[in-house]
């Protein structure tokens, strides 16, 4: 008796049934069993019945808007805790930890400052107390400070600066990270009421909208962007719908610029530090939490499956993938049978000439012309003296060349030696802490704000800002993705590639050190190498042998029985059209373009070792 089940698999249900097909022709009599499971889907639908959105994907966006509204609350808090330790702020401690600290066990919930008069005067901008805003906006303020010295002895003008740094930490500006949107990051300025989706498009408009700014700003020869916005209010333009937007950097440039205008101030004082430092604990304003790790999104490698994928821009991966092509590159003299693989010298010269290079490609027609000069006689694909096109795309190591620039020729083997030393807890005692090219580009890779590479050059590598800014367009050149393989696997590769073989080889031999053992593999290194190249050179070759063989026998036995010839027949000897079949299937083994580019003489050869004789062929 056979049956057949049938599953129906939908977004809001599962339809199964059973069929019999011994219970007649008519369907109806064979549907044995049918049944249907219908659950709540997991998508909204529109006024006609279409499914159109995801409740997921509406969730996540309204949690992404209220986890910008909370970062500006930290934000702000933070902000006034500075201002309050240094007397520029009329609110008490106690009031802000009030409306600052959520104990859900205890009971506390968050209570404004409502019954802080002066503190909500100074909100309002009212310093003098008389119930009348001394100010228009926060904008007009910011701007005075920029033409009139202020007397910081006087209460007064101290709340007016604290208050002028508590509107710019409401307001800092938007910034993007390398790799990331402005959709995941909690950096634009959004009203209280606002519910607007950040987009791609939206962060282009605001890019613009700054680049505006600032030659409005050098056209009517404006300071800062406090003096260019109370500039345009005067002008009777609303500074949220006009064509203006501020960036980060610009916020910065303005507390800097206020701090070195004002003769009181001091661009070195604990003040100034704990309102613009990006350092976790110290900062306020330009402090950004770091965004939660993804390392546990990247996949697998597939030959050490416990191992993740390497980044595309680690140096051992750029060197990977260039001795991967350059050991497969041949070439040959017209008209010869022989081809030819490069040297290890040249293999070496290659490599530092043509793929250490900051562009991230170039095309083979380079590596042509570069050969060219050292065999002394003309390649070219189409006369196939060479297995590459011209045309062909080749990858660079852009990471590997900044690396040189940056750390000189003996880039792989420099020290950065610091100041400072790490101490064992289980013994105690003390290491100077040293850095390598690979921890210069582990720090690119993961910090996300050029900033704070620049700043952990010049205080941990001790570099000047040349030098530091050379290592900050690292991380800026630094591009996002991963291989297929782990950083492992690519070193135990390299090993071999270095030696000049082929990726399949490397990849074969890759292993063994670690299996053997490292003393007993360097004992006798050179004997494995060539023993296994043998045995995978005879492996290819009884490889490729059994699968022409195996192509043959099956399609003999596709034939119908009637024109299987030779059946059980001892005495059937190969006739011509047996060789041709035979020959075929020796070239499909091969390759149409690989068979086409031998010389007679190869195929006749290829054919003998085939046991195909000559005479047949």
């Amino acid at each position: 008796m056979e049956k057949i089940l049938g599953v129906d698999l939908g977004t809001g249900s599962v339809g199964l049934s059973v069929r019999d097909t011994d219970n007649g022709f008519n369907l109806q009599e064979q549907l044995v069993f049918f049944s249907a499971n219908i659950f709540k889907t997991g998508s909204g639908k529109d006024d006609r019945g279409f499914t159109v959105k995801s409740y997921a994907a509406e969730r996540t966006k309204y949690r992404s808007v209220r986890r910008l509204y909370q970062s500006r609350k930290y934000r702000i808090w933070a902000t006034l805790s500075v201002l309050i330790d240094f007397g520029f702020c009329p609110l008490s401690k106690e009031d802000l930890e009030k409306w600052s600290v959520y104990n859900k066990a205890k009971g506390l919930k968050r209570i404004y400052p409502i019954d802080a008069l002066e503190f909500e005067q100074w909100v309002r901008l009212d310093f003098d107390g008389d119930g009348i805003p001394d100010y228009s906006s926060p904008y007009q303020l910011r701007a005075e400070l920029m033409d009139t010295q202020f007397d910081f002895s006087n209460q007064t003008d101290r709340y007016k600066l604290g208050r002028a740094l508590y509107h710019i930490a409401q307001r800092r500006g938007f910034k993007s990270s390398k790799g990331e949107t402005i959709k995941s990051q909690e950096e634009i300025d959004l009203d209280e009421n606002s519910n607007i989706e950040i987009t791609a498009e939206l962060k282009k408009s605001e890019e613009k909208k700054s680049k505006d700014l600032t030659a409005y700003m050098n056209e009517h020869n404006l300071k800062t962007i406090g003096c260019a916005f109370a500039h345009l209010e005067n002008k009777n333009i609303r500074i949220r719908n006009s064509q203006f937007q501020a960036v980060r950097s610009q916020y910065e440039d303005e507390i800097r610029e206020i701090f070195s205008f004002q003769n009181e101030l001091d661009l070195n004082s604990e003040f100034y530090k704990g309102i613009t430092s990006k350092k976790k604990g110290e900062g306020s304003i330009f402090f950004k939490r770091p965004l939660r790790s993804q390392k546990g999104l990247v996949g697998k490698c597939t030959l050490e499956q416990n191992k993740a994928r390497c980044p595309i821009s680690h140096p051992e991966f750029e060197e990977f993938r260039a001795l991967s092509f350059i050991n497969n590159i041949k070439y040959r003299k017209q008209n010869t049978d022989k081809w030819n693989t490069l040297t290890d010298e040249q293999k070496q010269e290659l490599y530092e000439s043509k793929f250490l290079r900051t562009a991230p490609s170039f095309k083979f027609e380079e590596i042509i012309k570069w050969l060219e000069k050292k065999v002394q006689f003309p390649l070219s694909y189409q006369n196939k003296t060479i297995n590459y096109k011209g045309k062909t795309n080749v990858s660079g190591c852009p990471i590997s060349a900044r690396l040189r620039n940056f750390l000189g020729e003996n880039w792989k083997n420099y020290i950065f030696e610091t100041n400072k030393y790490k101490e064992n807890k289980k013994n105690g005692t003390k290491h100077q802490i040293t850095y390598d090219y690979k921890d210069i580009w582990h720090i690119c890779f993961s910090y996300d704000e050029a900033e704070n590479v620049i700043q952990f050059a010049k205080e941990n590598l001790l570099l000047n800002d040349k030098k530091a800014e050379e290592m900050a367009r690292i991380w800026g050149a630094i591009s996002q993705g991963y291989s297929m393989l782990s950083l492992k696997a690519i070193s135990n590769i390299n090993r071999f590639l270095r030696k000049g073989l082929i990726y399949t080889d490397a990849v074969l031999l890759a292993k063994l050190p670690e299996i053997l053992g490292e003393e007993i593999w360097l004992r006798d290194e050179e004997i494995f190498i060539s023993s296994i190249e043998a045995m995978i050179k005879d492996n290819r070759e009884e490889k490729r042998i059994m699968n022409i063989a195996n192509n043959l026998i099956a399609n003999y036995k596709s034939l119908e029985l009637e024109e299987q010839f030779a059946y059980k027949n001892t005495d059937y000897k190969l006739d011509a059209a047996d060789i041709r079949q035979a020959e075929q299937y020796t070239k499909e083994s091969f390759g149409e373009k690989t068979w086409s580019g031998m010389s007679q003489n190869e195929r006749e050869l290829i054919l003998a070792d085939y046991s195909i004789p000559h005479s047949l062929y």
